[in-house]
């Protein structure tokens, strides 16, 4: 995710700018990347707030199909593990993303379709098909899941790549940096 790499580039390309225009001043450059810092950890942030509606999105889903008048046998043991994976539900009940979300201004009322269309494509997603049909799990198959999915599957994803440029105006600029 964010990586010290990425914190390099990002004061590279202030410091290449600072001695490109040597009008700008040394304040000026430490606002420039204070913002771009910033920036990078909204995207951040988001990020995370994301995986965790991706995760209610499966719970959603399984409580849709036990509440079907006749519900068989599959919608009775779908498995929920993306929600129970510890990972997202420790997001998930984290005051301080919450919070974050807050105070960074970064809660949308849109992005309920947008879940549910990156939902509908992870379903879809053999790697995500693997992992929901595994009957046991480690630590680590939750990690690599989910490194798949943000390293892979959401880069590929044209609808949350629209959706983030629309949230975060530097996202194009922050997408390799977060989801390295």
């Amino acid at each position: 995710m964010l990586t010290r790499r990425g914190l390099r580039v990002k004061v590279m390309q202030v410091l290449y700018m600072v001695s490109q225009d040597r009008e700008t001043g040394q304040q000026t450059a430490s606002r420039l990347l204070k913002e771009n810092i910033r920036n990078t950890y909204r995207s951040l942030i988001y990020l995370l707030h994301f995986l965790t509606r991706l995760a209610e999105q499966v719970q959603a889903e399984a409580d849709r199909r036990k509440a079907k008048y006749i519900p068989s046998e599959e919608d009775l043991t779908f498995n929920t593990i993306l929600y129970t994976n510890p990972v997202t539900e420790y997001l998930r009940n984290s005051r301080f993303l919450k919070d974050q979300m807050r105070k960074e201004r970064l809660v949308s009322g849109d992005e309920e379709e947008l879940v549910e269309a990156v939902y509908a494509e992870l379903k879809a997603w053999d790697v995500y098909s693997q992992y929901q049909t595994q009957t046991s799990y480690t630590t680590e198959d939750h990690n690599r899941f989910l490194r798949a999915l943000v390293r892979k599957f959401l880069p590929a994803n044209e609808a949350f790549d629209q959706f983030m440029e629309d949230m975060i105006p530097t996202w194009a600029d922050e997408e390799q940096v977060v989801l390295a």
